[in-house]
């Protein structure tokens, strides 16, 4: 199972690598799943790794403030995005 993982890790790296030759950008909300898709873009040597958020009223403050905090953390850029759902 270790070498099954392993190798798992391998192929996301290389897609990674393959993929973000002209940078990468995270949708990112600061948990587990965003937070591993960056930083492991940033392990494949991925040259600019950048993370982006949308808020809406649907979005709780904390929300805001747990993708705020996993950019800091990581060391990685965080667009903002403000979406007004009302109109739609």
């Amino acid at each position: 199972m270790e070498q099954d993982l392993e190798c798992k890790t391998q192929r996301l790296l290389d897609d990674l690598a393959d993929l973000g030759q002209d940078g990468i950008l995270v949708a990112f909300s600061g948990g587990v799943d965003s937070s591993l898709l960056a930083a492991a873009a940033c392990r494949a040597g991925v040259d600019r790794v950048e993370l982006a958020v949308c808020h809406t009223l649907l979005h709780s403050g904390g929300d805001q403030a747990a993708a705020v905090a996993g950019s800091q953390e990581l060391g990685l850029p965080l667009h903002q995005l403000e979406l007004d759902l009302t109109g739609l």
